[in-house]
């Protein structure tokens, strides 16, 4: 599992949404009138099962609790993940910082090479440590292996 996989499994898209719109629950499809245009009519539905939501009016769009977030707070998905990934794990004792490391496999490279890493911490990826880390030539050359 990815870190992107667990923040989504981590975050309760009703409980993420209510922030923003004031959601129906009374239904297993939570509705409301949706966040992103002017209507009075509930178009905006959230799929709490798939963990998705998908706006049937004006604006027709649709995604998963990250997209969401992107779209409602106009952020990257690095942004948008982190800000979701501080919600979710704040309430344990791990910080992001902890969480990405328990993904990366440790390597001969520094731990900041990994490409993840680099999108959620924002720092530059080193240029030869990165190219040529724990690879053979034949994999570099996009040469698939036997």
């Amino acid at each position: 599992m990815t870190l992107v996989d667990d923040v989504k499994a981590r975050s309760d898209i009703v409980q993420v949404i209510s922030q923003y719109a004031d959601l129906d629950t009374r239904s297993r499809t939570p509705k409301a009138p949706c966040p992103f245009h002017a209507e009075r009519t509930a178009s905006f539905v959230v799929f709490p099962e798939t963990g998705t939501w998908r706006c049937f009016g004006a604006c027709s769009t649709g995604g998963d609790v990250i997209s969401f977030v992107m779209k409602k707070e106009n952020l990257e998905f690095s942004d948008a993940l982190k800000q979701l990934a501080d919600q979710v794990l704040s309430t344990g004792k791990e910080t992001v910082r902890t969480a990405v490391s328990r993904f990366i496999r440790p390597t001969k490279s520094p731990p900041h090479t990994s490409p993840l890493c680099c999108i959620l911490l924002k720092e530059p990826r080193p240029g030869p440590i990165w190219k040529g880390a724990g690879s053979t030539q034949r994999q570099r050359n996009g040469a698939a292996l036997a």
